[in-house]
């Protein structure tokens, strides 16, 4: 029988469409206690659960002041990129927005990692930065650049989190969000765990000036 399904190109599209960008179906949210929501995650490769997690709804403060910044990422670098979240990529890589964010002397390391590690399956990041001492890294910093408007993807920062936990385990770890909130204008947050929940520790809005 027909059953009139429009079909993903692939099987994974599924789980990464339910795991990073569609709300769970109504039959299975309206089942978590309240303040709590059920997340789909990878605990291995090809495995995957649902999880019960405090709601965290991390938003951008629309009343926030927003400074200006000279963007000194070449312009026809820009033009080859077609992504936003690859054009800010290249913009925290090509200036020290992301250094003064965090008054820290950054060193870029990797852009697009990907990798699986232990039972979290899958990761993958948007940037990684770190300071470095004279014999060893100080600070990590893994980035999220997320293009999408509204509340920060609490599930991306918790694998950033835990991937830094594991990977550097005796280094301190400063997590970063860059959300682009226009076509010039990015926001950033550091943001920090505590226990089961995640907070900001300090946010500021930026308007890039060609």
């Amino acid at each position: 029988a027909d059953l009139h399904l429009e079909l993903p190109t692939t099987l994974g599209d599924i789980s990464y469409s339910y795991r990073n960008r569609k709300p769970l179906p109504e039959v299975i949210s309206r089942t978590a206690p309240d303040g709590y929501e059920w997340k789909m995650e990878l605990v291995g490769r090809s495995a995957y659960a649902f999880l019960l997690r405090r709601i965290m709804h991390l938003e951008a403060d629309p009343d926030a002041i927003v400074s200006k910044a000279l963007d000194q990422t070449p312009g026809a670098l820009l033009d080859l990129v077609p992504t936003q979240s690859g054009k800010a990529d290249l913009v925290l890589r090509s200036g020290d927005l992301l250094a003064q964010f965090l008054s820290l002397d950054l060193e870029h390391v990797h852009s697009q990692l990907r990798t699986t590690l232990g039972g979290n399956g899958q990761i993958e990041i948007s940037a990684l930065f770190a300071e470095c001492g004279k014999d060893e890294i100080t600070t990590v910093v893994p980035v999220h650049i997320q293009t999408e408007k509204g509340s920060l993807q609490a599930n991306k920062i918790l694998r950033n989190l835990s991937y830094a936990s594991i990977q550097f385990p005796n280094t301190p770890c400063r997590a970063v969000v860059v959300q682009v909130l226009d076509h010039n204008v990015l926001a950033l947050f550091e943001i920090e765990k505590e226990f089961d929940e995640l907070r900001i520790v300090q946010e500021h809005h930026v308007r890039l000036i060609r």
